[in-house]
């Protein structure tokens, strides 16, 4: 991509659709009261 070597991606966004045949793991997201933190 032409970037300098002292950079490196920290995030990686997917654009578009799989391939044909490609298998794509199905994930399911954790219910938010497992995630929620609260500071108080």
């Amino acid at each position: 991509m032409g970037r300098p070597d002292n950079e490196r991606p920290f995030l990686l966004i997917p654009k578009g659709f799989p391939a044909e045949g490609c298998q794509v793991p199905r994930l399911v997201r954790k219910p938010w009261i497992e995630v929620l933190v609260l500071h108080k």
